[in-house]
């Protein structure tokens, strides 16, 4: 798990390295979870009304948030992801994806 602190030491003495962490959220996780959600609403799992920019962008903003957060604990930090994760999914699946979900 990335801590809080892993993220600020590396924003401060590693700024570079910190470039290329950016770079990647940017150039393959932002497209990965765009990815996602085009095939989610392919294949009827997801809303068809969704926003994909501002709705990738604020699953990335959400996580990055979540992980610099140094008032938390890393199992609490973990806990707050989990959550994240099922909030954010529960937001976009529509009812073909919840009956997935449900294995139904």
């Amino acid at each position: 798990m990335i801590t809080a602190h892993f993220i600020w030491d590396l924003k401060k003495y590693y700024p570079e390295a910190y470039s290329l962490l950016e770079q990647f959220k940017s150039d393959l996780l932002l497209p990965f979870i765009n990815q996602n959600i085009v095939r989610g609403i392919d294949e009827r799992l997801y809303r068809s009304d969704i926003d994909m920019s501002f709705t990738g962008n604020l699953y990335l903003w959400q996580l990055q948030h979540a992980m610099e957060d140094g008032h938390l604990q890393n199992k609490q930090q973990q806990e707050l992801i989990k959550c994240l994760n099922c909030f954010f999914l529960n937001s976009i699946i529509n009812e073909n994806g919840r009956q997935a979900i449900a294995g139904k």
